[in-house]
């Protein structure tokens, strides 16, 4: 694989952050300091980087992709709310519990089960706190 400095850049800051960004939220944030990378170059190197496993690549329906620089076992809450996602490690029983159900509902329709990504919906505590309450007002 070709040495490229600008993905170098891109894996080095996805690695350093936890927001999980978009690609465009990257862009803007990687211009300040390298005024000539380009968009497609962005674009380009995190569709490279997925592809090779070195960082996360977040699908929610609906809504633009985003990266994540942890590629250690984990899932994630996504804030219904702010939008924000959440690194959740589930201890390694859980995990097992989580595979364990997903093996299962893969053989129900004749599937084989090939990995488990683990979301959850909800309200980050910033967003409950503000809200004062869960009681239907932020969701």
């Amino acid at each position: 694989m070709k040495y490229s400095r600008q993905k170098e850049l891109i894996l080095n800051s996805l690695k350093e952050r936890r927001d999980h960004p978009t690609a465009d939220m990257l862009y803007f944030d990687l211009k300040a300091g390298t005024p000539d990378i380009g968009i497609a170059t962005v674009y380009r190197n995190l569709s490279k980087l997925s592809e090779e496993g070195k960082i996360l690549r977040l699908h929610f329906a609906g809504e633009a992709d985003r990266f994540d620089g942890n590629t250690a076992p984990h899932s994630h809450l996504v804030c219904s709310v702010c939008k924000n996602i959440y690194d959740i490690f589930p201890m390694s029983a859980e995990t097992e519990a989580l595979n364990d159900i997903a093996n299962r509902l893969s053989q129900e329709i004749g599937a084989e089960h090939l990995g488990t990504e683990f979301n959850i919906r909800g309200v980050c505590c910033s967003c409950k706190r503000a809200s004062g309450s869960l009681g239907g007002e932020v969701l």
